[in-house]
């Protein structure tokens, strides 16, 4: 796997977690809408309930969902973090953290690190190549 596809897996992931939270939020929106309609002197609620059963069998699967993405976000950010911390050049790995922990802009990470916007794009690319041989290595072991 190339360098940039495996930092970018931490945003994959973290959008994902989000997502599904935001669906969580959404189907309990769902089920507290609660109507009922009445028919002469009936009041039919089983529709309802039902939708409120289905609604909370959902919420409860997809926060199991998301607590497992949980942990393989955790495992994933620790594991990319070791990578980044083997780099030899101090720039790199603030740079990468930035960008990758962070998600900073190429402009604020500039400004961040006191360097043009054009040398960061530079050292973002040789920080890329030495996690490229890094992964490499990783790969032949």
């Amino acid at each position: 796997m190339k360098a940039i596809d495996y930092l970018n897996q931490i945003k994959k992931l973290d959008n994902l977690i989000n997502q599904k939270s935001e669906e969580v939020e959404r189907l309990r929106c769902m089920a507290t809408k609660v109507t009922a309609s009445s028919d002469g002197e009936h009041v039919k609620s089983s529709g309802s309930q039902e939708r409120m059963a289905d609604a909370v069998t959902q919420i409860v699967d997809l926060q199991d969902e998301i607590k497992a993405d949980i942990v393989r976000f955790v495992n994933m950010k620790r594991n990319i973090m070791q990578v980044i911390d083997s780099l030899d050049n101090a720039d790199y790995i603030n740079l990468l953290y930035c960008r990758y922990y962070h998600y900073m802009t190429w402009e604020a990470i500039a400004c961040k690190m006191g360097y043009t916007y054009k040398w960061v794009c530079t050292l973002h690319g040789r920080a890329l190549n030495k996690m490229d041989a890094l992964l490499e290595g990783r790969e032949h072991e």
